[in-house]
């Protein structure tokens, strides 16, 4: 089978605040399967030593899409998915990173309206939770903890409708 949209039947749902809920609820969920481990530097990484390496969106890639933790998949995604789930999974990497700006621009079915005053809101919670020293995690305590504080970034998105 070619590599070239292996898994362009998976997708996201349209709304920020859902894919972002999905991708810590099954970061947290890697961090308690012994086949995975957490790197926020790698999208889908499978190790030597039998285990895959994941981030936010490779945790949405392992457990949403069931992607084998012995496949690898690297930040091409356009290469896997289709451009709206390529997006989507982009975004989850911004929100991570807490660029809020360009998370939002990876929906394309998102009112604009809304978003820049949600922004400055939202990154002012995401910087009072100390997520910017969470976001670059490689242990699974950190990502779990992440995951825990990003689901509230993730209730206030999901208050303003986004």
């Amino acid at each position: 089978m070619s590599y070239y949209m292996k898994y362009k039947d998976k997708h996201l749902p349209d709304l920020p605040s859902a894919v972002l809920n999905i991708a810590c609820n099954d970061l947290l969920i890697c961090t308690f399967d012994e086949r995975y481990g957490v790197n926020s530097s790698v999208w889908h990484l499978p190790k030597d030593y039998g285990t895959c390496e994941v981030c936010a969106a490779g945790a949405v890639m392992a457990k949403t899409f069931g992607i084998s933790s012995s496949e690898f998949i690297t930040n091409s995604l356009e290469h896997f998915f289709s451009v709206d789930t390529m997006q989507k999974l982009v975004a989850i990497n911004d929100f991570r990173e807490g660029d809020f700006l360009n998370g939002f621009k990876n929906f394309s079915r998102l009112n604009t309206d809304r978003i820049e005053s949600a922004i400055k809101e939202l990154s002012r919670y995401y910087n009072d939770l100390g997520l910017k020293e969470l976001s670059d995690f490689y242990y699974k305590e950190q990502a779990k903890k992440f995951a825990t504080e990003m689901m509230k970034v993730c209730g206030l998105m999901a208050g303003m409708g986004l």
